[in-house]
């Protein structure tokens, strides 16, 4: 980003996985649900969801999903005393001090594992030319395949029917496919 230049306002998310210690699964517990609660009231922080281990998202891990209202809000809870206050109290909890992983908007499709963490995400009109690309075809094959049988079905039943059928699909099927294939167009220089 060159000087004078802001960055665009877009939510961003942080992924955070812990492993518990064995036996202070309940303090943890107490720790999320109080955390939580003080950073609800945190400016420009929109929400937290936790996944305990054994859940379909988690494995043996605890996995805290923060989502802000922008990036600079985000640095300003990871920079904060509050937060630095709050993570010395999990000393005695975890095994580990937690993977942190920062998400923004929808270049989370546009990242594969295996390959090198580009520096930013992909220019707006290349994520906007791919997912059309991908999402066209998909929704034409959910007409011709279940047209027949739900094409009588109100408009917004049938929305809801197939939207997660669709959302799935993208990100873990044509997303990553179309991805792997335009990698190079993607991210030149990488």
């Amino acid at each position: 980003m060159s000087a004078g230049q802001t960055a665009p306002v877009e939510p961003v998310t942080v992924v955070i996985s812990r492993l518990v210690r064995p036996g202070r699964e309940a303090a943890y517990e107490e720790w999320v649900h109080d955390i939580g609660l003080i950073l609800i009231e945190f400016e420009g922080a929109e929400g937290v969801t936790v996944l305990p281990p054994g859940t379909a998202h988690s494995g043996p891990e605890w996995v805290l999903v923060l989502r802000f209202r922008d990036y600079e809000s985000m640095v300003r809870w990871k920079r904060s005393d509050l937060r630095a206050r709050w993570l010395a109290r999990l000393d005695d909890l975890t095994v580990d001090t937690g993977a942190w992983e920062e998400q923004t908007g929808l270049e989370t499709w546009f990242t594969l594992d295996g390959r090198p963490t580009p520096t930013g995400p992909p220019p707006r009109w290349k994520q906007a030319v791919l997912t059309t690309l991908g999402l066209v075809p998909l929704l034409l094959a959910s007409n011709a395949a279940l047209g027949p049988v739900i094409g009588t079905w109100p408009g917004w039943v049938r929305t809801v029917v197939v939207t997660p059928f669709l959302v799935v699909l993208m990100a873990w099927v044509v997303m990553p496919t179309i991805t792997r294939a335009t990698y190079r167009w993607l991210y030149p220089g990488q």
